[in-house]
């Protein structure tokens, strides 16, 4: 579900995945400085604090002529849920997900709350579609790596 409302946008999603609960938060929660290389994303990623708690990293991106600059807080709350918020020059965002366990795998929901500082919202199927090709992305390979 996604609400646009001027420059917030508001989105749900909802995905599965065929790995235990145990797995796929250990898997979504390390994060790494080449994790935008599996969606295709030229982003240059870099960690400046990564523990137990928390995750900081600041992220890189060329838009036109201009260099878009963002840094990231993750939370984490074991065993299932992390929450992120993303202040940048373009955008900010807060993020919650939330993992639980369904039959054999895992259910990932995920809510966006997105503050657009330049540029047009994107429409809702825009966004939709977005959201769900990243994370198509993502948990093919986490999918694959628990397979091994």
């Amino acid at each position: 579900m996604i609400l646009s409302m001027g420059t917030k946008l508001f989105a749900t999603v909802e995905r599965g995945i065929n790995a235990p609960l145990e797995y796929a938060y250990h898997w979504l929660t390390d994060f790494q400085e080449d994790d935008p290389q599996i969606k295709g994303s030229p982003l240059k990623r870099k960690i400046l604090e990564k523990n137990d708690k928390r995750c900081i990293y600041a992220v890189e991106k060329v838009v036109g002529d201009s260099v878009m600059r963002s840094q990231s807080v993750v939370t984490f709350s074991p065993p299932d849920e992390y929450y992120l918020e993303l202040t940048g020059d373009d955008m900010d965002v807060i993020a919650n997900y939330v993992l639980h366990s369904e039959g054999d795998g895992t259910r990932l929901k995920m809510t966006f709350d997105i503050n657009f500082k330049i540029g047009s919202v994107p429409k809702k199927e825009e966004l939709e579609r977005d959201i769900n090709l990243d994370w198509d992305k993502y948990i093919e390979v986490l999918e694959r790596e628990y397979n091994q």
